[in-house]
């Protein structure tokens, strides 16, 4: 059964923010905490965010799209997750694409792998961070594990893509900011009261152990550092969060010498 479940929404700053976990994936947790730590076997989530709002609909990210056999037992229907929502495909003005790791970018093409690729999204823009597509512009697309380069190449043919700056504004109070160490030019969505964090970090017991969570990242010095920044910046502005591979939203909280993960009720 493909998850089609949507945590509620919250509203900022004229937008209406939805939760879309489009499906969920078991996975050995020791890439992200100690042996024991989290048992033998998790389960974790993949959010989309729908933005609906100022005349314009916007998706944060595409999900696995083509790639659902990366991880075994993934199943994902992404038009289904929007029609739950009231939302169709062709209603979405733009993606927000945060970085290019397999289940946040393979939603953006449709087609056959890999030579008859067409945009996944027909006429939205692609608001990518430069950094992003900066690194993969000229990486070997047979390179292993680079699916971001003929997919980026494809919406960029299409005279969809957007390369912007870290800060830039994608649409009326909806900004792109990097976060960088998971993954070359990742960044975290920020609308309002309201953020976004993407894979600043993987599950909610990394808000108290944020060194924990290093298996996924390019650089970990550099994701640690991350981590650290915005777990405290979240607890000091109370501002609310959600991340890609946590259920629900909720606020980082000072929790005496530690953090810890508060789900909104």
């Amino acid at each position: 059964m493909v998850p089609r479940i949507m945590h509620g929404s919250i509203e900022t700053s004229g937008w209406t923010v939805t939760l879309l976990e489009v499906t969920t994936m078991e996975m050995d947790p020791s890439p992200i905490a100690p042996p024991g730590a989290l048992g033998d076997l998790i389960t974790l989530p993949l959010n989309l965010v729908l933005l609906c709002g100022h005349g314009r609909t916007l998706l944060v990210d595409g999900g696995f799209g083509l790639f659902t056999h990366i991880i075994p037992g993934v199943v994902e229907d992404l038009d289904a997750s929007l029609a739950a929502a009231g939302v169709s495909r062709g209603e979405i003005d733009t993606v927000v694409l945060s970085h290019g790791d397999f289940d946040h970018i393979g939603g953006l093409v449709a087609g056959d792998w890999p030579d008859a690729l067409v945009p996944g999204f027909p006429g939205a823009r692609v608001a990518c961070p430069a950094r992003t597509a900066d690194h993969y512009r000229d990486r070997d697309p047979d390179e292993e594990g680079n699916i971001a380069t003929r997919i980026l190449a494809t919406v960029r043919a299409a005279g969809l893509l957007d390369e912007l700056p870290s800060g830039a504004e994608v649409a009326p109070g909806v900004r792109l900011t990097l976060a960088e160490g998971h993954a070359p030019g990742h960044s975290v969505v920020e609308v309002g009261d309201y953020v976004h964090g993407v894979d600043v970090l993987h599950h909610a017991e990394h808000v108290p152990h944020p060194e924990w969570d290093s298996g996924f990242d390019q650089d970990p010095p550099v994701g640690l550092a991350t981590r650290h920044e915005w777990i405290a910046r979240l607890a000091a502005d109370g501002r609310r969060v959600s991340f890609a591979h946590l259920t629900g939203f909720g606020r980082v909280e000072r929790d005496g010498a530690l953090h810890r993960w508060a789900p909104l009720a």
